[in-house]
């Protein structure tokens, strides 16, 4: 049995459930696939997998294994590069996830600097505003902005982004500008939905009490984008992260409201499945820290 193939192959097992579609990725049988995976459990005398004629699942012998050869298998891939290349250049692929706003928005434009600096790491964007599995997906990191649900993450905040509520110049010419939260009843609103969560009403700051909520929407999207391209079509007020609608700002096309009732800003995170991690994946977070963190509002 050769070790680095067989726990290869226990990873990509562990991360589809699927030994059909894990020998088609790997381009070998997929009888010689579950040999692979019994001589190992048999050489480490212990059941990796829960095998039926129609499910996988991992044990959690099997779950520890594989957060072990996870990191094992990155750093064997980087002993191998830097011998062969003798050098100590920082090479590889990272599958890296993020919300498509922050993807289009700032983290595209700042790609440049990116490769200028690495130009041997290889960069697949996942741009979606759904979560998503990093095991289940083979992904390598994720970006979320907002608060983390998922405690086995391992995060590392990097900014916090300023919310502002705001409307087209052509809609509060039609129909005024309100000067409280509780004015936005005599108004048309634009708000967010999510399938888990539902109506995510739009926040305002209150002195000495709990943020007044605003919950009954005109329109709803849920996607960032679709909200912002509903405001800037003049259908109604919401509220948007202003790093994201800044060129709108800055042309006049856009309009802050109610700023003295701003609702707190969102947190933005780099989360990955394990706190060792691949030289690859230390200098992209860094350089995540370094590009972005000057959105940070105090």
């Amino acid at each position: 049995m050769n070790p680095i193939h067989a726990m290869r192959a226990f990873v990509r097992v562990a991360e589809s459930l699927s030994f059909h579609q894990s020998a088609q990725q790997l381009g070998i049988p997929r009888s010689t696939l579950s040999k692979q995976i019994s001589d190992l459990e048999q050489h480490y005398a212990v059941k990796l997998l829960h095998r039926s004629t129609r499910s996988v699942a991992l044990t959690v012998e099997g779950q520890a294994f594989y957060r072990q050869a996870v990191h094992l298998l990155a750093e064997f891939d980087e002993l191998e590069q830097r011998m062969k290349h003798g050098r100590q250049a920082v090479q590889g692929h990272l599958r890296v996830d993020m919300p498509m706003m922050f993807a289009e928005r700032l983290f595209i434009p700042k790609l440049p600097d990116f490769y200028a600096r690495y130009p041997d790491i290889k960069l697949t964007l996942g741009i979606s505003d759904r979560t998503v599995n990093l095991v289940e997906q083979s992904v390598d990191c994720v970006i979320r902005i907002g608060n983390v649900r998922n405690e086995s993450l391992i995060g590392r905040q990097f900014a916090e982004f300023e919310f502002v509520t705001c409307a087209a110049q052509a809609y509060l010419a039609q129909y005024g500008t309100p000067q409280t939260p509780q004015a936005l009843q005599q108004h048309r609103i634009v708000g967010y939905f999510s399938d888990s969560d539902g109506i995510q009403p739009l926040l305002f700051a209150q002195a000495g009490g709990k943020p007044y909520a605003v919950r009954d929407f005109h329109y709803a999207a849920n996607g960032a984008n679709g909200i912002l391209e509903m405001i800037r079509a003049g259908l109604g007020i919401g509220q948007q992260l202003k790093a994201f609608i800044a060129p709108w700002l800055a042309n006049g096309e856009l309009q802050t409201l109610l700023d003295d009732y701003r609702r707190p800003p969102l947190p933005a995170y780099l989360l990955t499945r394990d706190r060792r991690q691949s030289t690859r994946l230390k200098v992209f977070s860094d350089w995540v820290v370094e590009t972005f963190g000057d959105h940070s509002q105090p």
